[in-house]
Parts: structure tokens; sequence; C-alpha cells
């Protein structure tokens, strides 16, 4: 493990691979999958359908952190810990790049399906999900 320093530590690039096959080949797959699960609504523009959308948008965020929590903690149990998740911990770095250094089946469990199951349990119109996506990308940058 690298000690923790506020200079970047430069990804090799077989870490620089395993990002870009999360986001491009990971991501692809699954959210090419998305039409079979989320029901998108008819797209309405009344103030009644902007604070239900609103409200949406707060659900989702409830479902996703209480998915993220679960799902993370149960990543620090030292066997699953040591197999899966300290490729995210490789970098102690706090620089958003580093955010998507994951496992494949991390960047699966904790971040797709987190994102997803919300739109998957209540359905919305397309451009709500499409903000959602977008504050996750965010968030996820943000935290990191």
């Amino acid at each position: 493990m690298h000690k923790k320093s506020l200079v970047p530590i430069r990804m090799n690039k077989y870490d620089t691979l395993l990002v870009l096959f999360n986001q491009t080949v990971i991501t692809y797959l699954y959210f090419s999958c998305i039409p079979y699960f989320i029901t998108v609504a008819v797209h309405n523009l009344s103030i009644l359908s902007i604070l239900s959308n609103l409200s949406k948008l707060a659900i989702y965020y409830i479902v996703y952190i209480s998915w993220f929590y679960t799902t993370h903690r149960i990543l620090h149990i030292r066997c699953i810990y040591n197999k899966i998740h300290n490729v995210h911990h490789k970098y102690k770095n706090t620089i958003s790049y580093y955010a998507f250094y994951a496992h494949p089946l991390e960047h699966i469990l904790v971040t797709l399906i987190g994102m997803t199951l919300g739109p998957m349990l209540i359905n919305t119109n397309i451009n709500v999900i499409r903000i959602w996506f977008h504050l996750g990308v965010l968030n996820t940058l943000n935290a990191h």
C-alpha cells in the first residue's frame, strides 16, 4: 500500500484499463438491460408532476444511500475486503478519477445496482432518470 500523501499517485496502465473497463464495458452491458427493468411514464410538466418527480428523486436518494451503506459495510468484512474491496482502497488520495477504480463486481453490486434500484421500484419519466444518474455521478466524484 502507498503512504497517504498530498501528491497524486500515478496509476499504472492496468489500473487505468480497469477504470475504463468498468466505465465502458460493464456499465454499457448493465444499462443495456435497464429498459427491461424500468417502466418509463409519459412526460408531464404540471406543478404536481414536478413535485412528484422531486419526491421520486428524494426516494431514489434514500434507496441509494441505504443500499450503498449496506453493501459498503459488507465489503469491509475481512474476507470480502481482501478479495474485492481492497482494489478500490489501493489509492489513498482523494481524487475523482480514483472513485471509479474498483473491482468490476463491486462496480456492479454497489454502484450500478444502487443507482438503478430506485427507478426500478418507482417508475418515472426518462428525464428524471437522466437527472438522477447525473446527480449520482456528480455525488461520487465529489465524495472522492
